[in-house]
């Protein structure tokens, strides 16, 4: 009986690119250079590691360090920028800077190429994190609950770098508050917030408030625990509210006997 020949698969038809929109990268470049208003957003929400291709980063680069130091920003100003990092004939020369303003006919969707770009930055950070992860498992680490910590944090990190803080603008601050103020005079009830089931801190406190931060604090075995307990018990309870609990004093038995 003859064998069979086996057959090979080349490694490289699995092969996939990475996630990317090179026309996104150069119409949102080309806005950058046609105004200065949405060079200022931009730079707001992307970084020059959020380009794909790496003489997209570096025109990026020279972008925002012409706008933050305060020069105009046209094709002549970042050409000369790109020419003292070095870097100018690398990515095009001046004949691509001029270009990059042809890509698009107005800058408009700026935010919205900014949008794509992100989009695509994270996917491939998620793909990173993905090898990463892959690593440490096949790693057969010894302790497997730090093992998880560290696969947990690298998909933390990509979440995090998600989060933009942006300039806020007082007017809009004071509508935002003067509607809020409008809401509870309308209102009937002194509890503005959330009800603790005390009567007489609610009335003090108007409920606690969204985004605060309330400390409990007191001497040991003062009841801090009970009364944290007690509001958690009435705001699920009372109020039809989701509670979440963590404890790294008792174990969950000795939670739930409390």
């Amino acid at each position: 009986m003859a064998s069979k020949e086996l057959k090979t698969v080349d490694p490289a038809k699995f092969e996939r690119v990475p996630p990317h929109n090179l026309d996104a990268e150069q119409s949102l470049l080309g806005a950058m250079l046609l105004s200065p208003a949405a060079a200022s957003d931009v730079i707001e929400k992307i970084h020059a590691q959020d380009f794909y291709r790496k003489s997209h980063s570096r025109i990026y680069e020279a972008i925002s360090k012409v706008f933050i130091d305060g020069e105009p920003i046209d094709p002549i100003v970042i050409a000369e920028e790109l020419d003292k990092m070095g870097v100018l004939e690398s990515v095009g020369g001046r004949s691509f800077i001029h270009t990059l303003m042809n890509f698009v006919p107005t800058a408009a969707n700026a935010m919205h190429y900014a949008e794509i770009l992100k989009r695509h930055s994270t996917l491939r950070s998620l793909i990173r994190v993905a090898t990463d992860i892959a690593s440490i498992g096949y790693e057969a680490p010894d302790d497997l609950e730090a093992a998880i910590d560290k696969a947990e944090s690298l998909i933390f990190d990509v979440s995090k770098k998600r989060i933009s803080e942006r300039f806020s603008i007082l007017e809009d601050l004071i509508a935002e508050n003067w509607d809020r103020i409008d809401k509870l005079g309308a209102s009937d009830t002194d509890i503005t917030g959330l009800a603790t089931g005390f009567t007489e801190l609610d009335k003090l406190t108007s409920g606690f408030q969204p985004s605060d931060l309330i400390v409990i604090a007191a001497r040991p075995a003062m009841g801090k625990t009970s009364f944290a307990l007690e509001v958690a018990r009435h705001v699920g309870v009372n109020e039809g509210k989701t509670v979440a609990l963590f404890s790294l004093e008792m174990s969950k038995v000795q939670i739930a006997q409390r």
